[in-house]
């Protein structure tokens, strides 16, 4: 889970980071480790983003940017990069006022939990001198680096490890994980086995009559005193009894047989693969490939409109009026 969520944190002498990677992905990975192949280099992957993720110019790591187009006055920012929020960039608009080079005019804005959408009106001059695509993306930050020279956690033996790439990670992951497959295999085989030599008991030492009425449990081969082997048959409750209730317990010895039989010819990739298949049935239930909403950058969508502040003079104070004039006035306010 640590590739799909990531990590980032600060411990004493030791910091980390990792990014997110692609379910699917991992999974592909996993699948070809069970086969017997290579596995495939990962690329960090963000849910709902819509922007790109290259890798960094010094192999450090990836840089993702955010979206952007050149409009008539300025620019429209439909993502942002990741790791930056609305109300952070909102932020870093108000600061522009105090810069040097007040190059804001006015923008708008519109967002909410999937959607993000700026406009921004600049100053003739700077958007005559900002004119290619990198001096954009700097001058609006909307980009920001996902560091891979940093993924350090806890290996299998409880020791800190550094790991240089993410399928490193999968890898030992992968080797502890299917010894714990095999691991479980045998514990639910001892399971089934302890399962299939008590349930019979249950029902053939016991004689019912075919209909819906308690009848008095009678023990085949009962002699005055039964060894506690046998006490869960003495202790069990007289409604298990019922007809309907033995030919549950008649379907559940079927069923536990067949899951032996199934178990034994299995082995850890077979139960492993199994879950896998599982959990990509889930992942399109859930997850769909198309669910996040797309803005079409045409359509005019409702805004909220924000003028970057104006430095003004400071206004003149009015002169004050008569006494009971400002007293209803302050009663207006």
């Amino acid at each position: 889970m640590v590739l799909v969520n990531g990590c980032e944190g600060t411990g004493t002498g030791w910091s980390w980071f990792i990014p997110n990677y692609k379910p699917r992905d991992i999974i592909a990975n996993l699948k070809r480790l069970l086969h017997g192949e290579a596995m495939v280099a990962m690329d960090p992957w963000y849910a709902g983003f819509e922007g790109d993720i290259v890798p960094a110019s010094n192999d450090t790591g990836y840089t993702t940017i955010g979206k952007m187009q050149k409009i008539e006055d300025g620019i429209r920012i439909t993502e942002l990069p990741v790791g930056r929020w609305t109300r952070e960039y909102k932020e870093f608009f108000k600061a522009a006022q105090y810069e040097e080079e007040f190059f804001i005019e006015a923008y708008t804005s519109h967002k909410d939990k999937t959607i993000v959408d700026f406009k921004i009106s600049m100053i003739e001059d700077h958007q005559r001198n900002t004119a290619t695509q990198e001096e954009i993306l700097k001058k609006f930050k909307l980009t920001t680096t996902l560091s891979t020279t940093n993924m350090y956690l806890f290996g299998a033996d409880g020791a800190i490890k550094k790991y240089d790439t993410p399928e490193q990670i999968l890898l030992d992951f992968f080797t502890l994980r299917l010894d714990f497959y095999e691991k479980r295999r045998i514990a639910r085989l001892d399971e089934l086995k302890n399962a299939l030599l008590l349930l019979p008991n249950k029902d053939k030492d016991f004689t019912v009559q075919p209909k819906e009425t308690v009848q008095e449990p009678t023990i085949a081969g009962a002699v005055g005193h039964v060894g506690r082997e046998y006490d869960y048959l003495l202790y069990m409750p007289v409604t298990s009894l019922f007809y309907k209730n033995m030919q549950r317990l008649e379907k559940e010895i079927d069923e536990k047989k067949q899951e032996f039989e199934e178990l034994k010819r299995s082995n850890s990739k077979d139960l492993w693969l199994r879950d896998l298949k599982d959990l990509e049935l889930q992942l399109d239930k859930e997850y769909p490939l198309a669910r996040m909403p797309k803005i079409n950058v045409d359509e005019s969508s409702p805004e909220i409109a924000e003028e970057a502040p104006v430095k003004k003079a400071p206004a003149k104070r009015a002169a004050a009026g008569p006494q009971g004039e400002n007293k209803k006035k302050q009663r207006c306010d």
